[in-house]
């Protein structure tokens, strides 16, 4: 059969019935294929590890999350950013120090405490305090976790008295606050 006026139905459309319409079969392929486009991911960016501030990471209240997502950078990767101004600082003029337990870092110069082998106790302790304090200054950090001025207080507190108390009832040694310093951080 063909489509001539001859060949209509009773209701007068060829071939039984069927109305073919391009422009509505486009429509409906379109609106079909265009659903994937509408559809919106939300997602947490891939390297932020979510962090608390001090106080919060004392409890430890997983249910809970912190006030912010961290995305610190390792101290290699903070020495490279660093301008030489700043890498030939001597420690204690950033981070102020009693000398009770930090004096092995006084004279120090920013780049040697965040030298890759200075671990050891004061050094590794320093040099997670030099990566948070430029992990604040560059924004890795939320000031809502974590801010410059707390970075300094608690290397002043461990300087004078070998630890840091993060809230009334808590206190960090070395291994606390060298953990909690390394859970802002993404690298």
């Amino acid at each position: 059969m063909t489509d001539s006026p001859g060949n209509r139905d009773k209701a007068g459309t060829p071939n039984g019935g069927a109305v073919r319409s391009p422009g509505r079969r486009r429509l409906l392929q379109a609106g079909a294929s265009a659903a994937p486009v509408i559809m919106t991911v939300v997602s947490r960016p891939v390297l932020a590890v979510h962090c608390d501030s001090p106080s919060g990471f004392t409890s430890l209240n997983v249910s809970h999350p912190g006030p912010g997502n961290c995305i610190g950078a390792s101290p290699a990767t903070v020495l490279g950013e660093l301008t030489d101004t700043q890498k030939n600082r001597k420690f204690e003029k950033v981070f102020p120090t009693d000398n009770t337990f930090g004096s092995a870092l006084v004279g120090q110069k920013i780049q040697e405490v965040l030298a890759p082998a200075t671990t050891v106790v004061p050094w590794g302790l320093g040099q997670q305090i030099v990566t948070a304090y430029y992990n604040v200054a560059a924004g890795r950090i939320p000031n809502s976790v974590l801010t410059q001025a707390q970075v300094k207080a608690i290397w002043f507190d461990y300087s004078k008295n070998g630890n840091f108390s993060p809230r009334i009832g808590a206190t960090w040694s070395y291994n606390e606050i060298v953990a909690y310093m390394q859970s802002t951080r993404s690298s």
